[in-house]
């Protein structure tokens, strides 16, 4: 009786730490998405109002210098895509790849009927999870 009642407690604890692990990973998703959307819609206009306070709010440090650094001249290494068009914000859907302590999602938006999907690595950096680095077939910056 005693090891049924411990392996109820036992059982309820770990749906417990399940439920926030979800939440929390429904969190980063949305805020990943947060990110995106501004992104996607602050390039595709004809001003670009471009802040680095929210750049450094959703990207890490090592990430930016890398776009700082990078020689892109085909695509832009956060969508992977040379131009920019609201219209897939509305498709955009953010997912987590991975389990455990890595954190890798995937950010996909439809382009020309077709899923054109990013991989993205994060690293916990002051207290918030950001992008990292950020794939697309082979090409990763």
């Amino acid at each position: 009786m005693k090891g049924a009642i411990n392996m109820f407690f036992a059982l309820v604890l770990f749906s417990s730490l399940a439920a926030r692990a979800q939440k929390n990973n429904d969190a980063i998703a949305h805020r990943l998405k947060a990110f995106y959307t501004y992104y996607i819609r602050d390039n595709a206009g004809p001003i670009h109002t471009f802040s680095k306070d929210t750049m450094r709010k959703y990207c890490s440090a090592a990430f930016l210098n890398k776009l700082k650094h990078a020689d892109y001249i085909g695509s832009d290494p956060v969508v992977h895509f040379q131009d920019f068009d609201t219209a897939w914000i509305s498709t955009l859907r953010v997912n987590r790849l991975s389990a455990g302590n890595t954190k890798k999602y995937q950010a996909c938006f439809l382009y020309d009927g077709s899923d054109h999907c990013i991989t993205l690595y994060l690293v916990k950096e002051q207290g918030q999870w950001k992008i990292n680095k950020t794939c697309n077939g082979g090409e990763c910056y």
